[in-house]
């Protein structure tokens, strides 16, 4: 443009001067060799400017050859690109129909050619796990990781597919390559979560609580069902070892957690395993004056002793409370028939059989019966029981 503009000024400058270089013509002498020519000044002008104007034209033309040569030997290469994108746009479709064979075909055929040779190839591994071809699957991946910046995209969707697959041992063998933790992106803390939640690793997932909540990946009741549950696992293993590890589990646990009836139904009976019977009986106590759960009574059952009057005369107190709960009165039933108070262990087994009248129930209540004597009532409570079953 800007030399087209270029030419339109001189000739119009030429045209503006040319009355008067026309008066006064001048005269230019060349000399080359022998030879000499002679011309006016206005002809030399001219002559100059078709020169040039030759000079630009066979420029073009060179330019022009050169582009159509190029051209006409990429040309089978162009086809190639110009064929791998109409069958990246038939895999994206046959993607979005879940046509899972036409899209792995599509999307495999047009790899090589591709612009993002990595997403094809992790398309056409997506479409061949819907179909189980694990071993077609894994090849589609291997060539994927070799393009750059892929890896880690390919160490997600593997394990992923591995535990779609139920490859748990795989799958953890390719999680620990991607190393899980706080700062990881959100995908393979998604894995993380499914996998120490398959393999029940509480503890690699009370580490990545403060990530999981942070990232949103579970909404608020989820988040809190799932603290319960790596807190209560903790609590429950570390129940099972030795009271140092009881009180280390305990103390680290959230102070909001400490006053939930789950936790202390765990805690209060390992305190007594461990010779703190006195410490389990206050703690419980004290934990159902705010709520009379069925957990905290049946875990207060289990280890009381005779000589704890004041805690038994407690629980008898609760049955204006819970005369209507098949849980409490199955409690005490397994409390007194443990400390063989058979009298009292049989009323409470016939009004748990009367409010939650399972197998269990009427079998302890006809075992109880036989021992002591009532054969008729015994086998009254074995036939219902086999009804029931």
């Amino acid at each position: 443009m800007i030399r087209s503009l270029a030419y339109l000024l001189i000739i119009l400058v030429g045209l503006c001067l040319s009355p008067y270089i026309i008066g006064n013509t001048g005269r230019v002498f060349i000399e080359i060799g022998h030879y000499q020519i002679t011309t006016s000044v206005v002809f030399s002008l001219l002559a100059i400017l078709v020169f040039y104007g030759a000079v630009q034209i066979v420029e073009w033309l060179l330019v022009a050859l050169l582009n159509l040569l190029l051209s006409s030997r990429l040309l089978p290469e162009r086809w190639k690109r110009h064929s791998a994108r109409k069958q990246t746009l038939t895999g994206v479709l046959a993607l979005a129909e879940q046509d899972w064979p036409a899209a792995e075909v599509a999307m495999a055929k047009s790899a090589a050619k591709a612009q993002l040779p990595v997403l094809n190839l992790l398309a056409a591994a997506r479409a061949a796990q819907h179909q189980g071809k694990s071993q077609t699957r894994d090849q589609y991946l291997a060539e994927a990781e070799l393009q750059p910046q892929a890896k880690q995209a390919v160490m997600i969707a593997r394990c992923r597919y591995l535990q779609q697959d139920g490859n748990w041992q795989q799958a953890a063998e390719q999680l620990a390559l991607m190393t899980p933790g706080n700062q990881s992106p959100q995908p393979v803390l998604q894995l993380a979560l499914t996998q120490y939640r398959q393999q029940q690793n509480w503890a690699a997932l009370a580490q990545l609580l403060p990530a999981i909540k942070k990232k949103q990946l579970l909404n608020e009741q989820q988040y809190d069902a799932l603290s319960v549950q790596i807190f209560t696992a903790q609590l429950s293993a570390a129940a099972a070892t030795n009271a140092q590890q009881l009180e280390k589990c305990w103390r680290d646990l959230p102070r909001a957690y400490r006053s939930q009836h789950e936790f202390i139904a765990i805690y209060a009976p390992a305190l007594a395993r461990f010779n703190q019977q006195a410490q389990a009986i206050k703690l419980l106590q004290k934990a159902l004056h705010k709520h009379a759960s069925i957990d905290l009574i049946r875990a207060l059952c289990q280890i009381l002793q005779k000589e704890d009057n004041q805690a038994l005369l407690y629980l008898q107190e609760l049955e204006a409370q819970r005369s209507d709960n098949g849980g409490y009165h199955r409690a005490m039933a397994e409390m007194y028939q443990r400390l063989r108070e058979f009298k009292q262990a049989k009323y409470h087994w016939q009004r748990a059989c009367e409010l939650t009248p399972n197998a269990d129930c009427w079998l302890a209540l006809g075992e109880l019966q036989q021992q002591l004597g009532d054969d008729h009532g015994a086998l009254n409570s074995f036939h219902r029981a086999a009804q029931i079953r």
